[in-house]
């Protein structure tokens, strides 16, 4: 498909998630991002003033994240600490065939 942003702001085809990750727990998407969602940006008290750093696993056999997204998470924001940490979740997709999954990057 065409990617959502080349169509004007039609979200329709994301699948990805963006969570916000805090402090106190690296480890857990506690809040979403939602695209096209803009009140999204406030309940999840995203820092308009801060860094904001995105973390996008890779291709995955086990369709789980690897054990160094919340170990990333957690090193970032002790060096940044009022940083926004954004972690994309597009599991869905990147346990496919590897082939058909590397097909998905440009759209996540």
């Amino acid at each position: 498909g065409v990617a959502a942003a080349d169509r004007g702001g039609d979200f329709i085809d994301i699948e990805s998630k963006f969570a916000l990750r805090t402090p106190e727990d690296t480890a857990e998407d506690t809040c979403h991002l939602i695209p096209g969602v803009t009140e999204s940006v406030a309940n999840c008290h995203f820092n308009h003033s801060s860094k904001t750093f995105v973390v996008i696993h890779g291709w995955t056999v086990t369709g789980m994240y690897e054990s160094w997204v919340p170990k990333l998470v957690a090193a970032l924001y002790k060096r940044e600490p009022d940083s926004n940490v954004i972690v994309v979740d597009w599991l869905s997709r990147a346990q496919q065939h590897y082939p058909v999954s590397a097909g998905y990057t440009k759209l996540v």
